[in-house]
């Protein structure tokens, strides 16, 4: 099991950044996982991750003051040690939390992703890629209005299920879910 996390350095210069905790044993006991390296000037922090085939895991990031893209980083040691992060310039971000997921469907490897695509929180949209994230081609706008923070999840061979922040004057207004046919994400 591994779960994403972000962290806050106190003292001058506060300065955040994305790793992961992971457990062996089902849950039993947790352990530390590899910080992502700095970049200069670049601070990625709230974080969501995904296995990839052969075993690698992709951490995405939401970063402030990186002219609105978020980043990416990649572990072939089940999130011991990560590689140097690197901007994904096909996900648009408002420094926004965002959701990956990942999952085989018909024998096809897919990789979802979900965030407010543009430079404000609004347009909440699902993304899909079909080659571990290298391109991000296939989307489905789910909701132009307000919306922020996002989860999915895989309900069927069919379907994933997406819940977000939205609202009609500000996206904090509610929470919405819908359930996005994969067939509609192109």
């Amino acid at each position: 099991m591994i779960a994403p996390c972000d962290y806050i350095e106190v003292g001058s210069g506060r300065r955040g950044n994305s790793h992961v905790i992971y457990s062996d044993d089902a849950g039993a006991t947790w352990k530390l996982g590899g910080v992502v390296p700095t970049v200069a000037g670049v601070n990625p922090n709230e974080s969501t991750v995904a296995e990839l085939p052969g075993g690698k895991l992709l951490l995405n990031m939401r970063v402030g003051a990186n002219e609105n893209l978020r980043m990416s980083s990649v572990s072939n040691d089940g999130g011991l040690t990560w590689g140097v992060p690197y901007n994904e310039t096909q996900l648009v971000d408002p420094v926004c939390q965002g959701s990956l997921l990942s999952t085989t469907i018909g024998g096809t490897f897919r990789l979802f992703f979900s965030n407010p695509a543009a430079v404000t929180r609004t347009n909440m949209t699902v993304k899909m890629s079909t080659d571990n994230g290298v391109k991000w081609d296939k989307k489905n706008v789910v909701f132009e209005g307000p919306a922020g923070y996002s989860d999915l999840v895989q309900l069927s061979d069919t379907h994933v299920g997406l819940l977000y922040e939205a609202g009609v004057a500000k996206y904090t207004n509610g929470i919405a879910f819908k359930a996005v046919a994969i067939a509609n994400i192109k």
